[in-house]
């Protein structure tokens, strides 16, 4: 005999009914309908929104403001490492140095100090980036963080707040640097403290309020007070202590026993205290990963009203625990039954809201009819969009969610567009098997892709054998021009020495071109691209196809017009070929070819 394998399922209306009947039988819904309803509302309102967002924003904002130093202490440790890098050729170590501090506003300084103790230090002030040498053989200081530079292993670790003459007190990121397995130094990513506490000002004002980040629980690190040379620090001192700082408020932060674990709400840590007659509340979260010790970052703000809702919500909480006794068991059970396939649907539906599909939990299937329901619908879903995924470009389709409507219209933009094409793609493809000949050029757009994304790029579309991408387009990006030459710089490391046999026919042609375009939706009424037409976008071909008839010094050969050279921050690298005539074009224009590194 065969047995069903249907799943039972019961409809979610008949178990709401039972189960809410149950808990009005207990007088549960009395309870809480009159003592918690008004009370919740206001106090997820006060407490919620001022504290997982405005807090979680914060957090978020300033790990956003810090970690750039990762990014540029590991660029440059990796071409130390790598050998592309000499530390000894001072001339082209200060040229990596300003060229990775140009990139990243948040940074003031970069440096790379030697094991013997001499030193390259980039530094910014105001727009202009400055390379000075420094030998410090002998300081005790820098000897002992040249010897700590490989207790934390060989990644990157954040050092105790410091004190220098000039830029005053500043946080440090440490990234030692190993050579064919030789540790030679330390590259160090610096913050002023002044910086930080700009940063902290600006984002007091959008949040409305003060905010503030503490080393530990007894010296500040960041507030407003601090945007200015503060009086008193020096090496052995480097950091203010709550009562020094000038801030009545926040010195009396831990007065009454208060510490940093303590919660406000379940969820929420903070606390109330009366300070010069009135009533403030203190909301803030702990982070670990910048510093020898957590940082506490949060704000503080007059209590005011949320003082009689916080008092409401106690109040309510102590009777609604008292009915909520006695029908425990029937919640759990309820609440179980219920919440397990709700939370995974949200978890998914999150995914999917933020077009991280790769994330979206596995959803089960539920003996909740309409819950069984919802995931078969999602599961098929997922499955769709998994499809169409591949075929549109996910930034793009975040860019039209942001802008409300799904329209991108079309308008005049500077933009900046790349080109790449394999050299001999013809004949080989007259050679090899159509499945090899695919897996090799899927497997070099993956490559080329992943540069062009890498510095915000969005890639238009594939042309047989090549490449069209642009930049400034669908979000502004003020420095188009030098993302592009950073991502063809990327693709010519990727197929630097051995990897360049990994070209499809032996060698690259890239042309990058900046002008105006028409930018927006083009095509029909049932299917659009949004993509970019114009003189620009010829121009940006007719320079790439040039590289078939210039001499090349490697598998890659990068062409630039003059009008993307000259956008850049610099002209590192490049070389001039002078004026040279394009197919299709009149006049003609002057080209550079960027040099390998």
């Amino acid at each position: 005999m065969r047995l069903s394998t249907k799943r039972l399922r019961v409809p979610l209306f008949l178990l709401l009914v039972l189960g809410l009947g149950g808990l009005v039988v207990l007088g549960i819904g009395g309870v809480i309908a009159v003592t918690l309803n008004a009370a919740v509302q206001n106090t997820v309102s006060l407490i919620e929104d001022k504290s997982r967002l405005i807090v979680g924003s914060v957090v978020a904002r300033t790990r956003q403001h810090l970690d750039p130093a990762y990014a540029q202490t590991g660029a440059v440790a990796r071409l130390v490492e790598s050998g592309a890098l000499d530390p000894d050729d001072s001339a082209r170590l200060a040229e990596i140095l300003s060229l990775t501090l140009a990139g990243v506003r948040q940074v003031d300084s970069l440096l790379f100090i030697a094991t013997d103790g001499t030193m390259t230090i980039a530094s910014r002030r105001g727009d202009e980036v400055r390379v000075t040498e420094h030998d410090w053989r002998g300081d005790a200081e820098v000897e002992r963080a040249v010897d700590e530079g490989l207790d934390h292993g060989t990644g990157a670790v954040w050092g105790a707040p410091a004190w220098a003459r000039g830029p005053g007190p500043l946080v440090n990121l440490r990234r030692p640097v190993l050579r064919a397995g030789v540790y030679v130094g330390l590259v160090v990513a610096t913050i002023e403290v002044r910086s930080l506490a700009r940063f902290i000002d600006r984002l007091a004002t959008e949040v409305g309020q003060q905010v503030f980040i503490l080393h530990g629980t007894g010296n500040v690190l960041a507030h407003p007070l601090l945007a200015e040379p503060f009086p008193g620090l020096d090496a052995e001192h480097p950091l203010p202590g709550l009562a020094e700082l000038g801030d009545p408020v926040l010195a009396a932060i831990w007065r009454d026993g208060a510490d940093p674990d303590r919660q406000l709400l379940p969820g929420v840590h903070g606390h109330t205290l009366r300070v010069d007659g009135e009533r403030y509340v203190y909301l803030y979260d702990q982070i670990h990963e910048y510093a020898d010790a957590p940082w506490l970052v949060g704000s503080y703000f007059l209590q005011g009203t949320a003082g009689i809702e916080i008092e409401r919500l106690t109040n309510a909480a102590i009777v609604a625990l008292l009915a909520l006794a006695a029908a425990v068991a029937t919640a759990f059970l309820l609440g179980r039954t219920i919440s397990r396939p709700a939370l995974r649907l949200a978890e998914a539906a999150a995914a999917v809201r933020d077009l991280e599909i790769w994330r979206a939990p596995n959803l089960p299937r539920s003996r909740i009819r309409e819950f069984d329901e919802a995931a078969a619908a999602f599961r098929a879903m997922l499955a769709v969009l998994q499809i169409f995924g591949r075929y549109v470009p996910r930034m793009l389709v975040l860019q039209l969610m942001r802008n409300g409507d799904g329209q991108l219209a079309s308008e005049l933009r500077d933009v900046t567009v790349m080109f790449a094409d394999i050299a001999g793609f013809t004949a080989l493809a007259e050679t090899m098997p159509a499945e090899e000949l695919a897996a090799l050029v899927n497997a070099h757009f993956q490559t080329l892709a992943e540069c062009v994304e890498a510095e915000g790029g969005t890639v238009d579309k594939f042309l047989g054998d090549g490449l069209m991408a642009f930049w400034n387009a669908p979000e502004r990006q003020p420095d188009h021009a030098d993302r592009a030459v950073r991502a063809a710089a990327s693709v010519v490391a990727a197929y630097e020495g051995e990897a360049a046999a990994r070209l499809p026919a032996g060698r690259l042609r890239i042309g990058i071109h900046t002008g105006v375009a028409v930018v927006g939706n083009i095509g029909s009424t049932n299917r659009m691209n949004y993509t970019l037409i114009g003189d620009t976008v010829n121009i940006a071909q007719r320079i790439q196809e040039m590289g078939k008839i210039l001499p090349a010094d490697g598998p890659v050969t990068v062409l630039l017009s003059e009008e993307s050279a000259d956008r850049l921050a610099g002209r590192p690298g490049l070389a001039d070929l002078g004026p040279r005539r394009l197919r299709g074009r009149a006049g003609p224009l002057r080209l550079f070819r960027l040099e390998p590194c």
